[in-house]
């Protein structure tokens, strides 16, 4: 028995072997150095792992209209070699919220992780802010990003 519990290797190994059903389970927990409980447990986790993942999955599609805006506005951004330290993902989520406004959508609210799931999945890297943000930088071209930052509303133009 591994400190720990069972590796997930170990767990795959395990399974293809007890779905062959030549040998019990007990001579096939025995062979990897684990017991019935540790699989019982291992097999536990594994449900309760692939559960959340369904609900994550499902929370994100009920936000599948924010990233696709955001995938919209990132497609447009020039990749550098460097984390633009100048902007977060929670300024740029603004940033798309109005240039969805712009471009004459109804308005929409994009949550700062929809847009760093958006950036994710398009591939780019992300750094923290500091340490305890959800914010993040991208490795987004200054020069790209300006030329997508929106008009000032006129409460923002009041000095």
């Amino acid at each position: 028995m591994r400190s720990g519990g069972m590796i997930l290797g170990d767990f795959v190994r395990i399974s293809a072997e007890i779905s062959e059903g030549k040998t019990p389970l007990d001579e096939v927990l025995a062979r990897y150095g684990t017991t019935k409980s540790a699989w019982v447990a291992a097999r536990a986790a594994i449900d309760a792992m692939e559960h959340e993942f369904q609900l994550e999955q499902a929370a994100l599609a009920e936000h599948s209209e924010e990233i696709t805006a955001c995938a919209d506005w990132i497609k447009r951004q020039r990749p550098i070699a460097s984390y633009n330290v100048r902007h977060t993902s929670y300024g740029y989520k603004h940033s798309v919220e109005r240039w969805f406004d712009e471009r004459g959508g109804p308005h929409l609210y994009v949550a700062n992780g929809s847009f760093i799931a958006a950036a994710l999945g398009l591939g780019f890297e992300a750094k923290l802010d500091h340490p305890r943000s959800p914010n993040v930088h991208f490795k987004f071209s200054e020069r790209t990003v300006k030329a997508l930052l929106p008009t000032p509303h006129a409460h923002e133009c009041a000095a």
